[in-house]
């Protein structure tokens, strides 16, 4: 009875609510619109932070081995200009006193996720690479969800590319991630 009244709550609210409520690896309990898609925001850093764990136990990437740490990045758009990140839209200022210099792989993903630090994600993704994201999310059984560009890559977003995520794809990926199968 509880899952009907929140339905019709929620059914109240504007916009799309999305919902996927289970234990990782078993039915889910509840769903609401799980698959209808919506900006994924930072949540598309799981993926980025899989595809990196799955390149270094590949032996592709040493985590240890210190990159760069600069401002510029490939547009997923070909032929389109590189693109930068605007520092008073991050939420690490670390990342930013690192430009210039190196700083770890294994440092630089943490910042992306206990920090949510766009920089040190556009970074993650230049090492790893949009297609190994793609494949961490299709590993997870995701079925709609999208990493197709960097965060303010808007010439991309601009041209129809974008990141996207649905309730059951984020729940199929922290899911795998829980049971350490990603």
């Amino acid at each position: 009875m509880i899952w009907e009244d929140l339905d019709a709550h929620l059914d109240k609210v504007p916009g799309t609510v999305s919902a996927y409520v289970g234990r990782p690896g078993a039915r889910p309990t509840w769903t609401r619109r799980a698959d209808a898609t919506h900006y994924a925001a930072s949540t598309m850093k799981v993926a980025v932070l899989v595809a990196l764990h799955r390149a270094a136990e590949a032996g592709r990437l040493d985590l240890d081995t210190p990159v760069p740490v600069r401002n510029s990045f490939d547009s997923a758009l070909p032929g389109a200009p590189r693109f930068t990140n605007a520092r008073d839209y991050d939420n690490d200022e670390a990342v930013w006193e690192r430009v210039g210099g190196v700083a770890p792989l294994r440092w630089l993903a943490e910042r992306m996720i206990v920090r949510s630090s766009n920089l040190a994600t556009n970074i993650c993704i230049g090492q790893v690479g949009l297609p190994a994201v793609a494949q961490a999310w299709a590993l997870a059984g995701a079925r709609h969800s999208v990493t197709g560009r960097g965060i303010e890559d808007f010439v991309a977003r601009d041209a129809g590319v974008d990141n996207l995520v649905t309730a059951a794809d984020l729940a199929a990926l922290l899911g795998e991630l829980a049971l350490g199968a990603t």
